[in-house]
C-alpha cells in the first residue's frame, strides 16, 4: 500500500474517528477545484442560486476552504466570477467549450500552477456538501491511487427507486467495476419490493479525487461507448483500464439538478441554519 495523504496532523487509518474539524491543520498537498458553469440547461445561473442570502457556490467554496488549505472556483462566465470575487473566493475563469466538469477542473489546475499530491473536484451544485463528507474522501488517499470517489448505502427503498441516483458495484478489494443509472446488482429471483432487506446497494457521490500526475492523461481519452451509454464519464476511465478507488461515506449528499431541488435543499438548509442565523 502508498503512503497516505494528509495533512501534518492527520495520520490515521482509513474511515478511523476523525478529530473535530477545528482541532485539525487543513489539507495543503490537496487541490480543491469547483466547477461552476453559468449555463444549465434545466437551471441557467445555477451557481448563482440564492440560498439563505448566499449564492450556492459560495456554501460550496466555504465549506471546501475548511478543509483545504488551496481552494479555487472554476467557471466560463464573468457573473460568477464577479460573485466569487464578491465574497473574497478564488476564481480561475476557463474555456467555455468543455463538455464536463473534469476537464475544466484540469484546466483551471493548469492555469493555477498550484504544485499539489492531488486534485479535488467538488460539484458546485452540492450547498449542503459536509466537511466530514471531504475529509471522508481525502482521508482514503493513498499515493499509488490514481483516482478516488465516494459511495454511500442505500437503505431505504424509495431512495433505491428513485430517479436521480447513480449506483455502483464494485469488487473484492473496493475498486469500481461499473457505475450505472439503473439499479446495479439486479437481484433475479428476489421481489424487487425486497431487494433493500437482501440486497447491498451503493450508490456514487458525486466527488473524485485524482492523483495529479495523471490530469494530463484523462484529458486525452475520448469519449467511450459505455461512458455515453449512461451520461456518466467515469465510465470512461474504467473502459479504459483506470482504477477507481471507492471510500465509504455516511454522510447524505443533496446535489440540486431541478426547481424541486432548489426548494428541497433550500427547506433542509433553513431547518439545519435557523439556530445560528
Amino acid at each position: 500500500m502508498g503512503n497516505r495523504v494528509g495533512t501534518e496532523t492527520l495520520m490515521l487509518p482509513l474511515f478511523s474517528v476523525l478529530s473535530p474539524l477545528k482541532m485539525m491543520e487543513k489539507f495543503r498537498n490537496i487541490a480543491a477545484i469547483i466547477p461552476a458553469r453559468y449555463g444549465s440547461t434545466r437551471l441557467p445561473g445555477k451557481p448563482l442560486l440564492d440560498l439563505l442570502g448566499k449564492p450556492m457556490v459560495q456554501w460550496v467554496y466555504e465549506t471546501a476552504n475548511e478543509v483545504f488549505e488551496n481552494v479555487a472556483v472554476a467557471t466560463d462566465d464573468k457573473l460568477i466570477v464577479d460573485a466569487v470575487n464578491a465574497f473574497g473566493g478564488e476564481v480561475v475563469m476557463t474555456s467555455d467549450t468543455h463538455k464536463n466538469g473534469t476537464s475544466r477542473v484540469i484546466e483551471a489546475y493548469q492555469k493555477l500552477n498550484w504544485n499539489t499530491d492531488y486534485v479535488i473536484n467538488i460539484q458546485g451544485d452540492e450547498p449542503m456538501i459536509s466537511s466530514r463528507c471531504l475529509q471522508d474522501l481525502a482521508g482514503a488517499l493513498q499515493t499509488d491511487i490514481d483516482i478516488c470517489t465516494l459511495i454511500a448505502r442505500v437503505d431505504d427503498e424509495k431512495e433505491l427507486f428513485g430517479e436521480s441516483e447513480v449506483f455502483v458495484v464494485k469488487d473484492m478489494n473496493d475498486f469500481a467495476l461499473y457505475f450505472s443509472r439503473a439499479i446495479i446488482p439486479f437481484h433475479q429471483n428476489i421481489p424487487q419490493d425486497q431487494w433493500v432487506q437482501h440486497g447491498t446497494f451503493l450508490k456514487h457521490v458525486g466527488l473524485y479525487a485524482f492523483n495529479s500526475r495523471i490530469l494530463n492523461r484523462i484529458n486525452k481519452l475520448e469519449a467511450s461507448p459505455l461512458e455515453l451509454a449512461e451520461s456518466l464519464e467515469q465510465n470512461r476511465w474504467l473502459q479504459y483500464g483506470m482504477k477507481i478507488k471507492l471510500a465509504l461515506t455516511s454522510e447524505q449528499s443533496y446535489p440540486v439538478d431541478t426547481a424541486e431541488d432548489v426548494e428541497l435543499v433550500r427547506a433542509l438548509m433553513t431547518d439545519k441554519y435557523k439556530k445560528k442565523l
